[in-house]
This record gives C-alpha cells, structure tokens and sequence, in this order.
C-alpha cells in the first residue's frame, strides 16, 4: 500500500493526509493497519419525503 511505504519513508499523518485527500485520522489508519481496510457502504438512509413519493409522482 502506498500510505504505508510513505510512512515508513518519514511522511506525517498529516502530510499523508494532504497527499491523499483524506483525514490524518483515517490516514493513520491505512498505515498503520496490516491489510488494506476494506470499504463498506451503508443502506442508503430514508428521506422526509419518502413517505409522499407515491402521491408526488402521481402529480406529476
């Protein structure tokens, strides 16, 4: 992993962060775990108008 090798070149959560567009915290992370993190999405979370879809798409 990249994150790692830059770590153990001298680079900072920080600066590791700044180079890969992410929080020093998840950047430490990365580094500092054996494997690759794997990604996990969650469900997509409900609306306010979920509810009143039906009765908007039948409006229109």
């Amino acid at each position: 992993m990249d994150i790692r090798s830059d770590r153990q070149k001298g680079l900072s959560y920080v600066e590791l962060g700044r180079k890969y567009h992410m929080d020093l915290r998840t950047a430490k992370r990365y580094a500092e775990s054996p494997q690759k993190p794997e990604c996990t999405l969650s469900e997509p979370k409900p609306t306010k108008i979920d509810p009143y879809k039906q009765i908007v798409d039948e409006w229109l």
